[in-house]
């Protein structure tokens, strides 16, 4: 319920803005006043308490995403670039990308990016304090360090919206970060070291880690796999080529190759697996595992999906520090409400969402398909017999090991397509793209990816300790998995019925899906723990899911009749 009031308070200031920030916070005085004076009503207090959670909700998403300070350059620019002259700090280098010339004959094109904190504007004569976050692109090599303070001269402006209906906001991206304003430098030269201020410390000492572990993970590395090793292990994605990008968005495999929630869980659990053999003491085990989540969500930059595997890494690890057991909704919603305290935007990012649904799908949908593929199987093959379950302890361990990767695999594919289901309807309405081949990709890419994003991991911590035999192995590892994962992606975005672009559900159509799967999914795990589950229970379940599949048919496939038109328009 808290989580559900946030987010209902986040949409509607979103969408309607009905109030500014202060407004907002009166809405939660007075709710929070008449939720004190009805303390002994429960019902009364219970609504005015979710009612005064919604208005947080509105007031905190209202202050981050629509206030701008009034010495912020964003208050005073617009979307048509202005020239401009600033001085500030590198925040971060975001990367540098190498494409081909525009003709046959033209050279090579470098374009370097990093995020400027702007802390003055000259006028000519002397700097000015304004303040501001830009996205700043050089169009060209420009030698930079995090911290490093800066000049730059080039062109200012807010940074603008989509221009056409179903495009990517940009815009939407970088302000959830608190970037409002983007810059173009035409050649290195615009950027000018500051020779009157000192480096920053604290802006450079994260972005110093990173810059060491891009250039430690990539040395050795060949160019191919270089891009796909920075992107994999420390989340920058710059560098990759489109063709190889696109390639893992048509077979619907991206979030295999950027950081998030499966990554920073694999590593967590190899840590954990690590600290095992080690013989760490077990509540030291799970300080060390949450300290270790949390170090790697600063060094990937904190996206969505991996602040909510962080969160929820930490949360199951001191729960069971506490020798609790943890809860899935509990951790699920614990995870919700401190991704939206770190930033209110999050809740509107497509790759947040998908993280969060993905999670709820392996909690409540896997179990329930195992149990329905299990039954499938035995009305078909029969019941088993006693006698089989003890054929296991009997095989070698050869045996033993080939049944465990067996199910490992079957486990997998099961997780694949639940999650692929549950994640189709809104992977078309954002993307426009429907990939049924990545339910087939997403086994073996999770295999190999994974080896990569370990024997990365293992590189960087060699390369530290001056290990160089183990890092150069580990190197060698990273770049053949990575090859392999690349070899299957191509191949998979070659197949012709892989995957299509589509229309597109109607998001009223997607709304009520989810609303029929959350149902159907709250009916699957009803009922009594022990015994059989009543006629009725099992008639509601049966029609649930039947809701569920038959949306699916006036919801999606009927969306795209009459919506095509017979010549290309563009707006």
């Amino acid at each position: 319920p808290v989580l559900a009031a946030l987010a209902v308070g986040a949409v509607v200031d979103r969408n309607a803005e009905p109030f500014a920030t202060a407004g907002w916070a009166s809405w939660v005085l007075g709710l929070g006043m008449l939720f004190a004076a009805t303390f002994r009503l429960p019902r009364a207090s219970s609504l005015l308490l979710v009612a005064m959670l919604t208005a947080a909700g509105g007031a905190y998403h209202h202050l981050r995403w629509w206030d701008v300070a009034p010495d912020d350059l964003a208050a005073c620019l617009d979307d048509v670039p202005d020239p401009a002259w600033v001085r500030g700090y590198v925040e971060e280098v975001v990367g540098r990308n190498t494409r081909e010339g525009r003709g046959p004959d033209d050279p090579v094109r470098t374009r370097t990016r990093f995020i400027l904190g702007i802390e003055g504007v000259s006028d000519g004569e002397t700097f000015h304090p304004w303040k501001g976050r830009a996205d700043v692109v050089v169009q060209g090599d420009a030698r930079l360090a995090a911290g490093q303070p800066v000049q730059v001269a080039g062109r200012l402006a807010r940074i603008a919206g989509p221009l056409n209906p179903g495009e990517f906001d940009r815009r939407a991206l970088l302000q959830a970060r608190g970037i409002r304003l983007v810059m173009v430098v035409d050649e290195p030269e615009g950027v000018m070291p500051d020779p009157d201020r000192p480096w920053s410390r604290s802006v450079g000492l994260l972005g110093a880690i990173r810059e060491w572990s891009r250039d430690r993970l990539i040395d050795g590395l060949a160019p191919s796999a270089a891009p796909l090793a920075s992107a994999l292990v420390l989340g920058r994605r710059d560098d990759i080529d489109p063709e190889v990008g696109d390639a893992f968005a048509r077979t619907g495999t991206t979030h295999l190759l950027a950081v998030s929630g499966l990554q920073l869980q694999v590593m967590a659990g190899a840590i954990g697996l690590g600290l095992v053999v080690l013989g760490v003491p077990r509540r030291l085990r799970y300080i060390l595992v949450a300290m270790a989540a949390v170090g790697y969500a600063a060094l990937v930059g904190g996206s969505p999906s991996v602040v909510r595997s962080m969160v929820m890494t930490v949360a199951f690890c001191f729960a069971l520090l506490a020798s609790r057991r943890p809860s899935p909704a509990n951790v699920l919603a614990t995870a919700g409400v401190l991704t939206f305290a770190v930033n209110p935007g999050f809740l509107f990012d497509v790759g947040c969402q998908l993280s969060f649904l993905a999670v709820a799908a392996l909690f409540w949908l896997l179990p329930a398909a195992s149990a329905a593929m299990t039954a499938i199987g035995l009305k078909i093959l029969g019941p088993p017999d006693p006698l089989d379950q003890l054929d296991p302890w009997r095989r070698s361990i050869l045996g033993k090991t080939y049944l465990w990767s067996l199910r490992a695999v079957g486990t997998m594919a099961a997780a694949s397509a639940v999650v692929w289901g549950a994640a189709a309807p809104l992977s078309a309405l954002r993307f426009h793209l429907f990939s049924p081949v990545g339910v087939l990709l997403n086994v073996p890419l999770t295999i190999t990816t994974s080896a990569a994003l370990l024997a990365g991991a293992f590189k960087l911590t060699a390369e530290a300790l001056g290990l160089w035999p183990p890092a150069r192995l580990a190197g060698w590892v990273v770049g053949a998995m990575l090859r392999l994962s690349e070899t299957v992606v191509r191949w998979g975005a070659a197949i012709p019925w892989g995957s299509w672009y589509t229309p597109g559900p109607p998001a009223g159509s997607v709304l009520v899906f989810y609303a029929l799967l959350g149902s159907a999914a709250y009916l699957t795990i009803a009922g009594p723990r022990r015994g059989e589950p009543s006629t009725a229970l099992r008639r509601a379940r049966r029609i649930a899911w039947a809701a569920v599949l038959g949306w699916c048919v006036p919801g999606w496939l009927l969306s795209g009749i009459g919506r095509r038109p017979a010549t290309l328009e563009a707006d």
